[in-house]
């Protein structure tokens, strides 16, 4: 949908996205749908993305490209996402420090959430209800939105369709990483969701 608008009002679809960040001077930032973002700087993920994949000259080379008759895509993305969503499971450390997380008592996502959890406030953590404490933005219901962006790069056979992704940079403000190994799990699928959730909806590039 932000393609198609930038396309419209002849704007590079990063401009039209960077012109609609949160300004990082504007946190904490309350939206009207009463979420509560209380930190981010959505500008420097997608400037990092645009400067690890050489956005500028990308767009040149895709320029001449279409001049020859050549096809190639530049997909852009950014986002804000939910992280420990739903009610708020509380855990009490063997030293009685409190901490919270979201997810709802019990709840698991399947992301490596209990492992984390035990690093956090210890294998001997009981299930208790204790104070707040969710280390990142919060929003309603306790959950904590997170942020980055990406771009990929592809060349497309005019003859047959076919889609080679020659380059795909993401960022993620991951905050302060507990635990690398699950961070460095999340890695390696995403390239091929996004491809082929692109793919399968038919988006163009």
């Amino acid at each position: 949908m932000v393609d198609t608008l930038a396309h419209k009002v002849g704007k590079d679809p990063a401009t039209l996205r960077e012109e609609n960040f949160i300004p990082k001077e504007a946190f904490p930032y309350h939206s009207p749908l009463g979420w509560e973002y209380d930190s981010g700087d959505y500008q420097a993920a997608m400037d990092k993305a645009k400067e690890m994949i050489g956005y500028d000259e990308l767009r040149r080379e895709q320029a001449e490209k279409r001049e020859r008759g050549e096809l190639m895509g530049i997909g852009v993305c950014s986002f804000t996402e939910v992280l420990g969503g739903g009610a708020v499971e509380g855990l009490r450390h063997p030293g009685d420090q409190d901490v919270r997380f979201g997810g709802g008592e019990g709840a698991s996502d399947g992301e490596g959430d209990r492992p984390v959890r035990d690093e956090v406030a210890g294998p001997g953590a009981r299930d208790d209800v204790c104070a707040d404490h969710c280390g990142g933005a919060r929003a309603a219901g306790g959950a904590c939105p997170g942020g980055g962006g990406g771009i990929y790069v592809v060349d497309i056979d005019r003859g047959t369709g076919e889609v080679s992704v020659r380059r795909f940079v993401a960022v993620d403000d991951c905050g302060n990483i507990i635990n690398p190994m699950i961070v460095q799990g999340q890695i390696p699928w995403r390239p091929d969701a996004g491809a082929g959730a692109g793919a399968v909806r038919g988006d163009s590039v």
